[in-house]
């Protein structure tokens, strides 16, 4: 019984080492002949990231990207070409989540606010810019 457990797992490791091989093999060929492009899927990505509704900043795309295995350099450069307004985008991220703060007192509105917004991977230049001018709205109509 112990021989067939052996022979067995033995069989099981090759076939994991040939998948594993044919994997590689397959994918390089398709990469090698342009149907994989790392510079198109970070472009498809940033978008992706930009357009959902949870909308995520730079630095939080960067470090997903990085994470898939992308080049900084390639990550820099895509970021650079885009369009994207991260004002905007960090001022639709915190509309998410202005109806429950907005109850809170100003101080602890900024915090959590800031921090959100920081999670959310938003430069705290634009971070603050975009919590003063939601806190000058809230709190200035409240008065």
């Amino acid at each position: 019984m112990d021989k067939l457990k052996e022979f067995t797992k033995k069989d099981k490791d090759v076939n994991e080492q040939v998948k594993e091989e044919l994997i590689k093999v397959v994918f390089e060929k398709v990469k090698r002949l342009g149907f994989v492009s790392d510079a198109d899927f970070g472009k498809w990505f940033i978008e992706q990231r930009q357009l959902s509704r949870k909308p995520s900043g730079e630095f939080k795309i960067k470090r997903e990207l990085w994470q898939k295995g992308l080049k900084k350099e390639l990550v820099e450069e895509l970021l650079e070409s885009g369009t994207s307004d991260e004002g905007g985008l960090a001022l639709q991220a915190a509309e998410k989540k202005l109806k429950v703060y907005q109850k809170l007192e100003k101080k602890e509105f900024k915090q959590k606010m800031v921090a959100f917004l920081v999670r959310q991977g938003f430069g705290f230049d634009t971070v603050l810019s975009v919590v003063d001018t939601l806190s000058k709205e809230i709190y200035n109509a409240k008065s």
